[in-house]
């Protein structure tokens, strides 16, 4: 939902690759209690990559670029609404 999201995108220091675009973002962490790890979704990506070719055409990790994600809160509303219709 592009009207949603391009008001309240917030910049992520994390990896993406091409093609993520719209790719879901999660955050993991881990339970001690349960000695497993846990996973709460953040949000969406938004068209950016942080990846580069070097001179050697190999794809590599650009630091200089931050990708931007859509918080899950954006869209949520919007989500359940279509959800509940289908």
């Amino acid at each position: 939902v592009p009207e949603l999201s391009s008001k309240e995108r917030i910049d992520a220091n994390c990896y993406s690759t091409y093609g993520g675009s719209g790719g879901l973002f999660f955050e993991e962490k881990y339970n001690a209690e349960t000695n497993s790890n846990e996973y709460s979704f953040i949000g969406v990506i938004w068209g950016v990559t942080d990846e580069k070719f070097n001179e050697q055409g190999q794809l590599i990790k650009d630091e200089n670029v931050v990708t931007s994600i859509t918080p899950v809160s954006v869209f949520y509303d919007k989500l359940t609404e279509i959800l509940k219709k289908n």
